[in-house]
């Protein structure tokens, strides 16, 4: 996130890229995830148990509190306007979407506090990396 937000200020673009082809091979990573869990309990019925299902909920509840303690140790003044409650804040609500897509009902049931990660995520401007055109340096041709 705190990558993220020097491209909503404008910042370090070339990074900002960098972390656009980033976002694409997770989020590729997370829809892969999640049909793979679905289809595994959509072809094996004998799965499908309240257990089971608490088991994976708590599993995704669990990495959610480790990826919070993580936040405050590393963001424990904050930075860039960022902070560990707003970068938690965010991490559950997109916790409570992803319960969602495997049919939970929400946890925390916050407001998204980064509206502007939306933009991030899911209006990727990427082109063919072998076909862009670098337009970032420039040659000093006199000397």
């Amino acid at each position: 996130m705190v990558g993220m937000s020097f491209r909503q200020r404008n910042l370090l673009r070339n990074i900002g890229s960098l972390l656009d082809w980033i976002t694409r091979d997770e989020n590729l990573h997370l829809t892969f995830g999640i049909n793979l869990l679905l289809t595994i309990m959509d072809e094996n019925e004998d799965l499908q148990t309240p257990e089971f299902a608490e088991e994976i909920r708590s599993l995704i509840l669990e990495a959610v509190e480790l990826e919070k303690e993580y936040n405050k140790d590393m963001l424990p003044h904050g930075i860039l306007g960022l902070n560990a409650d707003y970068v938690n804040q965010y991490v559950m609500y997109m916790t409570d979407r992803r319960l969602e897509e495997l049919g939970f009902e929400p946890e925390y049931n916050v407001s998204n506090p980064a509206k502007w990660m939306a933009a991030a995520n899911d209006t990727l401007e990427l082109v063919n990396f072998f076909e862009s055109t670098n337009t970032s340096y420039e040659v000093n041709s006199g000397k």
